[in-house]
């Protein structure tokens, strides 16, 4: 199976509570909007990807539906977050267990091999992006050296291969680089991006970059031949279509 071909995805509701989510820009937080964007997303999820499972909202954690920071599976294995905010920590228990009761879905019949990140670890799986070959960890305000080293060790037995990143500036790793094809990775074209790509080449792994000049347009989702990518930023959308019509690939705008 390609990198990209996923049959399962797991997204979580959108709690009332969202309007005290944690946000680096202080803006006003539009519930309602909000509501209304994450059902476009899941729509889009459902029309790209056979099988969507939904885990229900928590009100005690009004960032829950940022459902990807909450844990990691390569391949059969699943690494279980300790999140970097406080305010997050216990998002994800519900996660797991719908993680646990869906495995033979995720694997054909065989059953995920759960770890979680102990002691002073923590990561944010926004931090995380794994190629298909490689695992790349970026360190940042949420993720720390002693989860990559945990989660370095979990995939040893595995033979993937862990790399640490700098998270210069943005909240995430992947927000300021996501994976476009096998050899190809989204980079934003400022202070971040560049010193991710600088720790890629000093690492010597064979990616080419595409850069993009806003960095929330480097947040794209590659599933089999689509990419969705956020509607609004039209020097960046340039760039990503003319990128995706060269390999063929269908693109999905979504307001996010």
């Amino acid at each position: 199976m390609s990198t990209f071909d996923y049959n399962t995805a797991f997204v979580r509701d959108l709690a009332q509570s969202f309007i005290h989510a944690l946000s680096m820009n202080k803006e006003h937080i539009d519930v309602a909007l909000a509501e209304h964007q994450h059902r476009q997303y899941a729509d889009m999820l459902r029309s790209l990807v056979p099988s969507v499972h939904v885990v229900a909202a928590d009100e005690r954690y009004p960032d829950c539906n940022f459902i990807e920071d909450t844990c990691i599976v390569v391949n059969d294995v699943c690494i279980v977050a300790h999140l970097g905010a406080l305010t997050r920590q216990g998002e994800e228990v519900a996660v797991q267990e719908a993680l646990s009761n869906n495995d033979a879905l995720l694997l054909g019949g065989d059953r995920l091999t759960f770890h979680k990140v102990n002691g002073g670890a923590m990561f944010d799986g926004g931090d995380i992006l794994f190629t298909g070959r490689e695992l790349l960890v970026g360190l940042s305000k949420r993720t720390n050296e002693e989860a990559y080293s945990q989660i370095k060790e979990f995939l040893r037995p595995a033979n993937i291969p862990v790399y640490k990143l700098r998270v210069a500036k943005g909240l995430h790793l992947k927000s300021a680089i996501t994976q476009l094809d096998q050899t190809t990775f989204i980079l934003h074209d400022g202070e971040a991006g560049h010193v991710i790509r600088d720790d890629l080449n000093a690492l010597g792994l064979p990616f080419n970059y595409l850069l993009v000049p806003d960095m929330p347009a480097c947040n794209i989702l590659r599933i089999r031949d689509n990419i969705v990518i956020q509607a609004g930023f039209p020097s960046s959308e340039k760039i990503l279509i003319k990128a995706a019509q060269e390999r063929g690939l269908h693109v999905h705008k979504l307001e996010m």
